[in-house]
């Protein structure tokens, strides 16, 4: 996505939001720390931090499209939360 321009941020979190991947920076200064993250979570999600980070990036661009791919395992702790976030 990077070669063809496309920003993105990637947002892991367990029961929190861990490692961020800012939208203007590269995912080669993150992919250790990410990778580390996802070989290492634990379960127990709470989407609702991560849910303000992501408006936080999105607010970053500034025309365009944009688009949210969240992957859960559906175990969230605070489902009423995160529906009113979304």
């Amino acid at each position: 996505m990077e070669k063809v321009g496309l920003g993105y941020f990637i947002i892991p979190w367990d029961d929190g939001p861990c490692h961020v991947k800012p939208i203007d920076r590269p995912l080669s200064q993150h992919k250790k720390q990410l990778g580390n993250l996802f070989h290492h979570s634990g379960g127990g999600t709470y989407e609702a931090p991560a849910l303000v980070i992501a408006q936080e990036e999105f607010a970053k661009v500034r025309s365009g499209h944009r688009l949210l791919f969240t992957i859960t395992d559906g175990q969230t702790h605070s489902p009423h939360e995160s529906k009113q976030l979304i």
